[in-house]
């Protein structure tokens, strides 16, 4: 993991504007947080500095362009790249603040227990509230866009 400040700062706002944190629909599968870029070179950063994965995704339907995501998985790296980007984010400040509180609801280091009934309510609370914001902030809206001066 970088310990680059600038480093860190640049991918924070690159992950501000272009990335992605929401939860499942089974409170039990995890959190996602992802960011899909057409070129790979900055997913390329974040993958060297977090780990995590990278992969193509080819175009399909009406897509015309090919798309790299990056993802990252397991609450131990998700919560020490929260806690990284943290200080820089703006736009999903609030998001992040929820995952820190849903990884922190993670057993670590692949403990087998079921989580407790709480717990699972806890997630999907912080899920919806997730969801909801990412509905605030424009996606997963089905809002139609105003034109200026409307």
């Amino acid at each position: 993991m970088t310990e680059d400040p600038t480093k860190i700062a640049y991918l924070a706002g690159l992950f501000d504007g272009e990335g992605s944190i929401y939860g499942g629909v089974d409170p039990r599968t995890g959190l996602h947080i992802t960011c899909i870029m057409g070129p790979p070179e900055a997913l390329k950063l974040f993958h060297e500095a977090f780990g995590g994965s990278l992969k193509l995704y080819r175009p399909t339907g009406n897509q015309k362009t090919a798309a790299w995501r990056w993802s990252l998985h397991g609450a131990i790296k998700q919560e020490a790249f929260l806690a990284k980007v943290f200080p820089w984010l703006i736009i999903k400040k609030a998001q992040a603040e929820l995952a820190l509180q849903y990884v922190q609801t993670v057993r670590k280091k692949g403990s087998s227990l079921t989580p407790t009934k709480e717990v699972i309510e806890l997630r999907t609370l912080i899920i919806r509230s997730l969801s909801e914001l990412n509905c605030k902030k424009g996606r997963n809206s089905s809002r139609k866009p105003v034109k200026e001066g409307d």
